[in-house]
């Protein structure tokens, strides 16, 4: 019988692997916007028109969200040797 301890030790360090992915992708994404945002290109007739605005503030969202305090203490509490077996 797999102990809690294991099954909750696999949940965080899968939680704390796609947090960090979260937080590159979210990195990426940021870089591209300043990089856009700096061409100032028209966005007229794109899918981006009229929501430039939107998308900027989603992707502050998410990063402040991936980066909090509990996705911070998730992270910490990773352990990379464990198997992940466990689930």
């Amino acid at each position: 019988m797999i102990a809690d301890t294991k099954r909750c030790q696999t949940y965080i360090n899968e939680l704390a692997k796609q947090a960090i992915v979260i937080r590159t992708a979210v990195a990426v994404a940021k870089t591209m916007r300043d990089k856009f945002m700096r061409a100032v290109p028209i966005t007229t007739g794109t899918c981006l028109e009229g929501n430039e605005t939107k998308i900027s503030t989603a992707l502050d969202m998410l990063d402040i969200a991936v980066n909090s305090p509990l996705w911070v203490r998730l992270i910490a509490a990773s352990v990379p040797s464990h198997e992940g077996k466990a689930l």
